[in-house]
């Protein structure tokens, strides 16, 4: 127990202090966030052992930020506590629904909080050499954008790489010449809306056919847009919608939310 690390993710510093007084007879490493956005750079960086999370906080909850771990390769089996004072019965459907391992109510009892802490770490204390991957042929981190924008194509692989490998195509005939060349087959497509000759919402189908060719496992086939409602019919054609962003962190945001998203369709 004692190279345990914790993440406490929560905006009020008085109940994340809270929490670290009750858990610090363990001896963990701590790391704080005050939002999921906080969290998620945290994680990438540090690499927590566990995660004690806040429900309601700003920017990006605890909902979100949940949603995101669990769609994730590297860390989607991070055990994750949910410190709330959410009671209401559909809301703890909902998070079972995705995937937490305990929840506790606010203000944390100790002997509960330590009582929780220490069954996730017998049960899960494996958890980071069985990560959860990305099966079949494809890259885990190939990720095709197909964008008219060389600029924006350009701002999405500074901030994807080099964590993914990105593959660049300015037109969907392109796109798919790409992806039928290429040695690997990617676990995302981005599609921009607003493509010519070959439109957005006809490159999933083009999509799938030439990964099921290939024989893999189909990607998430993902539309960027800058549209605030995307008509149904169009949207249903894709596995989530990502809407345009030129700031890195909110762009990473919304891509881990539709990746999740996708995943449970």
């Amino acid at each position: 127990m004692t190279s345990m690390k914790i993440l406490i993710a929560d905006d009020d510093r008085v109940s994340r202090a809270l929490v670290k007084g009750i858990i610090r007879r363990l001896e963990p490493a701590f790391f704080e966030a005050e939002n999921g956005l906080d969290a998620l750079s945290v994680i990438e960086r540090e690499d927590p052992d566990v995660l004690i999370t806040d429900l309601r906080m700003p920017v990006f909850d605890g909902f979100e930020l949940i949603a995101a771990l669990r769609a994730s390769p590297d860390h989607g089996r991070l055990p994750i506590i949910c410190l709330s004072s959410v009671n209401e019965r559909d809301e703890i459907e909902r998070l079972a629904a995705i995937g937490i391992n305990d929840y506790v109510r606010k203000p944390p009892r100790a002997a509960e909080l330590l009582k929780r802490l220490n069954k996730i770490s017998r049960e899960h204390s494996h958890w980071k050499t069985h990560r959860a991957s990305w099966q079949g042929k494809g890259h885990p981190g190939t990720v095709i954008i197909i964008d008219r924008d060389a600029e924006y194509r350009a701002f999405v692989r500074s901030v994807l790489e080099p964590e993914f490998e990105v593959i660049e195509a300015g037109t969907g005939a392109d796109g798919l010449r790409e992806l039928r060349a290429h040695h690997t087959m990617p676990s995302v497509v981005l599609v921009a809306d607003g493509l010519q000759l070959l439109p957005a919402e006809m490159i999933p189908a083009l999509v799938r056919r030439a990964v099921t060719e290939a024989g893999a496992v189909q990607p998430l086939v993902l539309l960027l847009t800058e549209a605030d409602v995307v008509p149904p019919e169009k949207a249903s054609k894709f596995d989530g919608l990502v809407r345009r962003s030129q700031q890195p962190d909110e762009f990473l945001a919304r891509l881990e939310l539709a990746r999740a998203a996708g995943a449970h369709r």
